[in-house]
């Protein structure tokens, strides 16, 4: 589905159809990791979000990585077809700590989040 409409894109908007979808799939990812505090809307619906492998780490230097964890998402999949990102989603099943290619760069780890006690 995705790739028939970049294909319908491609044709609307010529060679800068694909660059277009990238900076949206960017922008929505960044912000919303941004405004949620590590999490995608998929990680929000499976309890998860990324967190720096460093607790001592600042939000805004978390934030910044979460963006630059973002881009070199985005320009694996533009600039080598995927291949990758590809990688980076396998490195999941070589390290005990199941981090991607994406979170090792940035030196981020996706973890539970933890559950809000109930109030009495």
């Amino acid at each position: 589905l995705a790739d028939m409409f970049s294909r319908k894109l491609s044709k609307v908007m010529g060679r800068n159809g694909k660059i277009v979808l990238l900076i949206i799939a960017f922008c929505y990812e960044a912000l919303v990791q941004l405004v949620t505090n590590g999490s995608t809307v998929g990680k929000l619906a499976m309890g998860l979000r990324t967190v720096p492998q460093n607790p001592a780490r600042g939000r805004p230097l978390h934030s910044l990585l979460l963006c630059a964890r973002s881009a070199l998402k985005m320009l694996s999949l533009y600039l080598f077809q995927g291949f990758p990102f590809l990688i980076c989603c396998l490195t999941i099943f070589t390290n005990g700590e199941c981090r991607t290619g994406f979170d090792m760069a940035v030196k981020s780890v996706t973890v539970f989040r933890e559950k809000a006690l109930p109030h009495p």
